[in-house]
C-alpha cells in the first residue's frame, strides 16, 4: 500500500457501506462495488454485482421501523492495487408496532481492488454469529446454529479463518499506522484468532514470554502455555463454542 492516503480511503468505503446499509439510501453509497463483486453470507446466501447486493441489505429495512448497525475491531491490509479487511459488525432491527426488538452480531471480511485510482469492495463475506430478540423481524435470515454449536447437516461456514482470514494475504497492517492503530489492529488480530478457533494466528499475537488472567482458564504464563490452554479449552468435547463462549461472557469484549 503506498500511503496513509490508501488507508483512509479503504477505511472511507467502509464507512460508506455501512452508512448506506444503516439508512438504506444506497444512492449516496455511489460506485463503491467493482463489476463482478461478490457477496456470501451466511443468513442471506450470495449475490453478485452491486445490484444484486443492495437489493439483499435493502431487505433488512423492508418491514422495519428502525435498523442500527455498528462496526468495531477493525483491520485493514494491503498493496498498491488490493486490499483486505475485516470487523465486527453489530446492531438492531426495530418495528413501531412491537415492543421487543432484535439484536445480531456478525463477523465480516472481505477485499477491495483499486482500479482508475478508486477503491472498491470487491468481494464481501459475512457471518451471523448469533441473534436475540423477536426472531420475527429477521424472517429473510437463515437462522445461526444454536449455543449448542454446529451439528451435522447444517450449512458449512461461511468464514473459515484459516482460508478467509485478512492477515493470510496481508499478514501486517497498511503503511503509516499510528501505534493506537497497531494496538487496536493486533487486538482485532486476537479477537478474530479466538473466536475463530484459529490457534496458528492466535500464536502470532504473543511473544514468547506472553503471560495474563485468562478467564475462566486462570493465569497462564509463555505463548505455548497461553496456545495450547487454548486448543485445549475448544478441542474436542467442546463442540464450536470458544466464539459464543467469548462474545457473550467478556465485558471486554466490544459487542452487544
Amino acid at each position: 500500500m503506498t500511503g496513509s492516503s490508501d488507508r483512509t480511503d479503504i477505511k472511507g468505503v467502509i464507512a460508506t457501506f455501512l452508512e448506506a446499509w444503516e439508512s438504506g439510501y444506497w444512492e449516496s453509497a455511489g460506485d463503491m462495488f467493482t463489476d463482478n463483486c461478490q457477496l456470501v453470507t451466511s443468513h442471506m446466501s450470495a449475490h453478485e454485482g452491486g445490484g444484486k447486493i443492495v437489493r439483499a441489505f435493502q431487505q433488512d429495512r423492508a418491514k422495519a421501523d428502525g435498523f442500527s448497525v455498528k462496526a468495531t475491531n477493525h483491520y485493514v491490509g494491503g498493496g498498491e492495487t488490493d486490499a483486505n479487511f475485516s470487523f465486527y459488525a453489530y446492531g438492531h432491527i426495530s418495528k413501531a408496532t412491537k415492543s421487543a426488538t432484535l439484536g445480531f452480531g456478525m463477523t465480516v471480511t472481505g477485499s477491495m481492488k483499486k482500479t482508475a485510482g478508486t477503491w472498491r469492495l470487491d468481494s464481501v463475506l459475512i457471518a451471523l454469529n448469533w441473534i436475540t430478540g423477536d426472531y420475527s423481524l429477521a424472517i429473510h435470515w437463515q437462522l445461526p446454529p444454536g449455543d449448542d454449536g454446529w451439528r451435522i447437516g447444517d450449512p458449512a461456514p461461511t468464514i473459515v479463518s484459516e482460508l478467509n482470514s485478512p492477515w493470510l494475504a496481508f499478514p501486517n497492517s497498511t503503511a503509516s499506522v499510528t501505534s493506537a492503530e497497531c494496538i487496536a489492529e493486533t487486538y482485532a488480530r486476537y479477537s478474530w484468532a479466538l473466536d475463530q478457533a484459529d490457534m496458528q494466528l492466535l500464536a502470532h499475537c504473543f511473544t514468547n514470554d506472553a503471560a495474563g488472567d485468562f478467564q475462566p482458564m486462570g493465569l497462564i504464563e509463555g505463548r505455548h502455555a497461553i496456545i495450547g490452554s487454548f486448543k485445549n479449552f475448544a478441542g474436542p468435547g467442546r463442540g464450536c463454542s470458544i466464539s459464543r463462549t467469548c462474545w457473550r461472557s467478556s465485558p471486554t469484549r466490544k459487542r452487544v
